[in-house]
This record gives structure tokens, C-alpha cells and sequence, in this order.
């Protein structure tokens, strides 16, 4: 700086603070930014006196403050060891963060101004100590020197500052470094105007640095966590990997994992002893499907797919459901691995239930009736439960066969397959694919892999036949055959599936019967009935009536959460005198309607089922009747007449008038006297 120059600032100083200017753009020495401060600081109390204040940082927050700029404390402690010989004396250096809250002091000028450690927590900022070169280079981002007069206050007259900004790892600027010294008489010699140039380049390069090494040690606290990341990945790699490799041990079917070529990865123990795999050799999943070349094209394509054939491994012939399950990528789609499980003969009834929907959920214990025809068939039901042989059930429609056929596969083979079949309720178009099966393509309609029939799935197990009288007659010499060689062939196939299974049939109708009208084969007739239950009708079971309407009412009413209503007595007699067509089904839908009509009130005779109300009424009740009597009196017949009205009209009582003809008042009166209500 020349001496002229300085000349010009002092003379602009003086100018400005006697404010003898009009426009800031006047000055030509002072520069613009720092104008620009003195204006600022004009506004605070420091601007009258010019001398500069101390305002210290609370302790709390001076610790947090600390805490959060430890690394860089400790760097730029560290740093300046290294630059501070080159700065010799008579300097003083701090480190300020971005609320111009000293950081960091050092240097032997502060010693000779104020004790050590005295700076550190000093919040110096245009309040407090005016106009300052760190304050600028954090306002303007790059490294600022001011000379004497250019700072605000008296204080630094005789100071020279030079800071420079410290950026973090992201460009952000988090703080500054500041280097004063005291200003020598005439310092605008070339001598010390070269030391000012350099003081000003020395503290630029330690906020280089600095900066550098924040940097750095950001990327390496990101190498260090993405290090500690791979190594955590890594435990839970193994982690995971252990977990399925004992979870594959713990499957009970052959599983194994294959890439995208089919080469194998990991096989459980079972897949071992199934496949024949040898741990010297290299496998794929391809040498065991070459039979199979629709399997292997879905598979490659990433389709779920699943054989239910008799899957032939190598030249040892057994059966296995095999299911492949793709993993795919989530971008391309393309396959990367692959799930394949082999599902024994021991265990498909799990997946035949899930095909069928059937499945064996009544015991004995859940048949209610104490009546003596009914423990008769409950006894006999039990006996032959445990033999192998065939069991045919006979009994009225809505009688329970069902329940008795799901009661006596329980007894002894809970854990095996039941499969249920109505007889009655499949097209006979159907109903041969639908038992035996059928091979791919055998048919329009046809599953490309075809599927596995009733029998199929009930091998090991129970299969149901219900209403057995109406299988077609063609269809019963197939089925005989299977019964006497216990092999099955499929719709469309050419050969026979080995299957082992326990039969029962039920029927409502005459067998004996169908056999003499040629309805129904002799030879299968006496295959099915080497034991026979009859289950008898409900009009046979003396006393059970009672018994099944208070367990349908109980069972009902916490079923669908409605309170339990009353039956009167007279609800009951009609009850147990009515003769039940339906047996225990139409008793159950019975106690049903009335629950719903009653509205949880007690049961009347006139929220039963009119086909009830209808049966009851065609006939006088016994104790109504005399000896002799041929024709009830004309009061019997109008009370029985409103009660067929009312039955027909769901308690209509107008409607019920009007089909009786007689007024409405009227019929409301022969209620009232006839003790009828609705």
C-alpha cells in the first residue's frame, strides 16, 4: 500500500464519520463492501462511541457449539502447530464458526491484551466489535485483509486482520480463520507491505488446507461407514445364508436352488437322497426333466409351475408333486434363481386339500342324539372304522351320512387326506375326469398339465362318494375295476397310477333295489356294502329332537353373536310330532328361520316355517280328538283357518283378513279370542 493511499483512507474515514458525503459511490479508497459494514454497525451502540463490547456465548450453548466443530478444533489445532513458526510474534489467531463464536485462540498478542483462554466463547460479531475481516470473508466467501482505519472501531486502529472462510465437505460454510498483528509506523515501505502479503497468503493457505482435509476426512469417515455397512451386510449374508441352510433342513420335501443355466446351488438332505446327488459333482436341474420339456420352458421363462405326475428321478421309479418357484429380476424380469421342491406321496395330503377344499373336520363326539337307533349306528360307525375295507352308508337325505363319513376317517386316519364327492352334483359329462384325472390336451377345456382326479388325490386316505346311486352305469364298471387292482389310469393316458385308499359310499336311495331294476351294478353293490351303517331318520329318534334344537339354537346364536331365544311348549310339541322330511338339515334350517323371525323373543308357533305351520294344522292334535269324532267343530276349523291365513301371509294380518274375507277389525277380534298371536 502506498503512502498516498493511506493518506486517502484516513482522510475518507474522517469524512465519513462528520458525515460529509452524500453518496458512498464518493469514496475511492475506502472500498464498497466495507462502507457497506460501517453503515450496518452504525445501528448498534458501538456505532456513537466506537469502541468495541464483550458479549460471551452461554456455557450450554458454547458447549454444544464446541462439540459440534471438535473435529474441526482439533484439526486447525493441529495445522496451526505446523504454521505458527512461520508467524514468529506479536500475532494473534483465532477460529471463529459461522455466529462469529471463537472456537480457538492462539499467539502471544492476545497474552499481552487479555489473560489466555479469556477469548474462547467470545462472540465477535458487528454488535460487539464492529466492523471485522472475518466477519466480511464470511459474508463474501473468500479471504479478506482490512488495515487499521478500515475496521469500524478504535480498537483495531492500530491492527492488521487477515481471515479467510473454512468450508465443510459439502461447500458449506461453517466458519473462519483470523490472524491479526500489530501495524509498524510507516508500514507502507515495501518491507512491510510484502509481510502484510504474506501474512495474507499464509492464512488463505491454512483455510486451504484446512478445507482439503475436511474433505478427505469426510470421504473417509463415508469409506470407513460403507466399510463398517460391507461388513455388516456381510454378517447378515452369513446370517441369512446359515438360517436357510438349516431351514432347508428342517423341510420335510426335497428342495433345492438353481441359477438362471439350472446349475444348482444348494440342495437340503432330502433333495440329496431323492435326486441321488453326489457332493463331488456338479449338478443342473435340466439332466432330470429332459422328459419334461414344458416344465423346463416355463421355468426358464420365469413362470410358477408344478408336474403332479409320476415323476421318474434317474431309473428310480416314485412320485412327487414338483413345484418351481422363479425368483426374478426386478428390473429386467429375467430369471435369476429358482425354488424347486419335490413333495412325497407321504405328504401330498396337505396339497390335496388345498386343491379339493374337502377336508375331515367332525368326530364322533360332535354327532348329538341319545336315542337308541342313533347310538346303534354310532357303534357300528365306530367298529368299522378301524378296518380297511369298504363302508357303505344308508339313510335318508339331511340324515348326517356326511358327518358319520368324516367321523369314521378321523377315527384312526386324521392326518391322511379326505376327499368328498357328490355324485349327484357333477355333470356326467364330468364326472370320470373329475374322479380318475385327466393327461394334458385330453380334452377342450383341458389344463395344459393336465390334473390329478378325486381317487388320486385321496391315495393314502379316505374317498367319499356321496349319493353313489347316481353314478352312471358306465362309470360304475370303472370304478369297480379300481377297487379290485387299485390302479387308476387318467383321461387320455396310457398308464396306471398305483393308489391306496379307503372307500365310502353313501346313498339315499334303494340300492338293493337299483341292482333288480338294472339301474345299478351287483358286482360293485356288494364290493361297496361289505359294511353297512344305516343312519336312522330323524321322526326314528325318540328324544332327539329336543336335543338338536337346543344345540342348532346354541350353536347358531354364538355363531352370528344374537341372544338365545326361548322355545315354548307348545313350539316344541309341534316340533317333535312334525315328521321331518329333511331330517336334521331341515330341523337346523328350521331352528334358523325361527332364531331370525323371533328376533330373540321366545320361539311361537307362528315364527315357525309355514311348511311346518302348513303340516301341523292339516291334522287335529290327539288330545283334541274323541273317540267317534269324524269332522272338528266350526270354532276348530276358523281358529285353523286363520292360522293357515297368518302361516301363508308371514303374519299378515290384513292380507290374512282379506283371504279369509271378513273385515279387519273382525279378524283382530277372533285373534284376541282365540288367544292367537302374532
Amino acid at each position: 500500500m502506498l503512502k498516498k493511499e493511506w493518506d486517502g483512507i484516513l482522510a475518507e474515514k474522517e469524512t465519513y464519520l462528520q458525515g460529509k458525503w452524500n453518496n458512498l459511490t464518493e469514496f475511492q479508497f475506502i472500498r464498497q463492501e466495507i462502507l457497506s459494514s460501517w453503515e450496518r454497525v452504525k445501528r448498534f451502540d458501538i456505532g456513537k462511541d466506537m469502541v468495541t463490547k464483550r458479549k460471551r456465548a452461554q456455557s450450554d450453548l458454547f458447549q454444544e457449539i464446541s462439540s459440534k466443530h471438535s473435529f474441526l478444533i482439533k484439526l486447525t489445532s493441529s495445522i496451526l502447530k505446523t504454521f505458527q513458526d512461520f508467524v514468529k510474534s506479536d500475532f494473534a489467531f483465532y477460529l471463529c464458526d459461522t455466529n462469529s463464536v471463537i472456537l480457538l485462540q492462539a499467539g502471544d498478542l492476545i497474552e499481552q491484551i487479555t489473560k489466555p483462554d479469556k477469548m474462547v466463547g467470545i462472540i465477535m460479531d458487528e454488535e460487539t466489535i464492529g466492523t471485522s475481516s472475518h466477519l466480511l470473508c464470511m459474508e463474501l466467501k473468500k479471504p479478506i485483509q482490512l488495515i487499521g482505519p478500515e475496521h469500524y472501531c478504535k480498537d483495531f486502529w492500530d491492527i492488521a486482520g487477515s481471515s479467510a472462510p473454512i468450508f465443510d465437505q459439502d461447500d458449506q460454510l461453517i466458519g473462519a480463520l483470523v490472524l491479526i498483528q500489530r501495524m509498524p509506523k510507516e508500514f507502507w515501505q515495501k518491507q512491510f507491505e510484502d509481510f502484510f502479503a504474506y501474512t495474507f497468503g499464509f492464512i488463505t493457505a491454512m483455510s486451504n488446507e484446512i478445507n482439503l482435509h475436511l474433505k478427505l476426512n469426510s470421504k473417509n469417515e463415508h469409506l470407513k461407514a460403507m466399510n463398517q455397512s460391507l461388513r455388516e451386510s456381510h454378517r447378515n449374508l452369513k446370517t441369512m445364508s446359515d438360517t436357510f441352510k438349516t431351514t432347508l433342513s428342517l423341510i420335510d420335501c426335497g428342495v433345492v436352488t438353481v441359477d438362471y443355466s439350472g446349475k444348482f446351488i444348494q440342495a437340503n438332505e432330502i433333495a440329496y437322497k431323492i435326486l441321488h446327488l453326489s457332493e463331488t459333482c456338479e449338478h443342473n436341474i435340466c439332466d432330470f426333466f429332459s422328459g419334461y420339456p414344458e416344465f423346463m420352458e416355463d421355468l426358464k421363462n420365469g413362470r410358477k409351475t408344478q408336474i403332479e405326475d409320476n415323476f421318474v428321478v434317474s431309473f428310480y421309479g416314485k412320485k412327487y408333486i414338483v413345484t418351481a418357484n422363479p425368483i426374478l429380476n426386478q428390473e429386467t424380469g429375467a430369471l435369476e434363481v429358482a425354488a424347486v421342491s419335490f413333495l412325497n406321496d407321504q405328504t401330498i395330503s396337505a396339497v390335496a386339500y388345498n386343491r379339493s377344499g374337502s377336508y375331515a373336520k367332525f368326530s364322533f363326539d360332535r354327532i348329538i342324539g341319545g336315542s337308541a337307533s342313533i347310538k346303534e349306528a354310532i357303534r357300528k360307525a365306530k367298529q368299522y372304522a378301524v378296518s380297511s375295507e369298504n363302508i357303505l352308508l344308508l339313510g335318508e337325505s339331511g340324515t348326517g351320512k356326511e358327518l358319520f363319513a368324516q367321523a369314521i376317517h378321523n377315527r384312526n386316519d386324521e392326518q391322511r387326506p379326505f376327499i368328498a364327492v357328490n355324485c349327484a352334483a357333477i355333470p356326467r359329462s364330468l364326472i370320470e375326469s373329475e374322479l380318475f384325472g385327466y393327461e394334458g390336451g385330453s380334452f377342450t377345456g383341458a389344463e395344459r398339465k393336465g390334473r390329478s382326479g378325486k381317487i388320486e388325490l385321496a391315495n393314502e386316505g379316505t374317498l367319499f362318494l356321496d349319493e353313489i346311486g347316481d353314478m352312471p352305469l358306465e362309470l360304475q364298471a370303472v370304478l369297480l375295476r379300481t377297487l379290485q387292482d387299485k390302479k387308476i389310469m387318467r383321461v387320455g393316458g396310457n398308464k396306471y397310477y398305483e393308489i391306496s385308499f379307503r372307500l365310502i359310499a353313501s346313498t339315499n336311495r334303494n340300492l338293493y333295489q337299483m341292482v333288480k331294476d338294472g339301474l345299478f351294478r351287483p358286482d360293485l353293490y356288494y364290493r361297496l356294502s361289505v359294511l353297512t351303517v344305516r343312519i336312522p331318520p330323524l321322526r326314528d329318534r325318540s328324544g332327539d329332537i329336543n336335543l338338536l334344537m337346543d344345540y342348532c339354537i346354541d350353536n347358531y346364536c354364538k355363531r352370528v353373536g344374537m341372544p338365545k331365544p326361548k322355545i315354548s311348549d307348545q313350539v316344541r310339541s309341534i316340533l317333535n310330532k312334525y315328521y321331518w322330511p329333511g331330517n336334521v338339515r331341515q330341523l337346523e334350517n328350521a331352528i334358523i328361520y325361527c332364531i331370525n323371525t323371533s328376533q330373540g323373543k321366545a320361539i311361537l308357533p307362528h315364527d315357525l316355517p309355514w311348511e311346518v305351520q302348513a303340516e301341523n294344522y292339516n291334522s287335529l292334535p290327539e288330545k283334541q280328538k274323541e273317540p267317534g269324532d269324524e269332522m272338528p267343530s266350526m270354532t276348530e276349523l276358523e281358529k285353523k283357518s286363520m292360522l293357515m291365513a297368518l302361516a301363508k301371509t308371514n303374519n299378515n294380518a290384513v292380507k290374512a283378513a282379506d283371504i279369509l274375507g271378513i273385515g279387519k277389525s273382525t279378524f283382530y277380534r277372533k285373534l284376541k279370542r282365540y288367544k292367537i298371536e302374532i
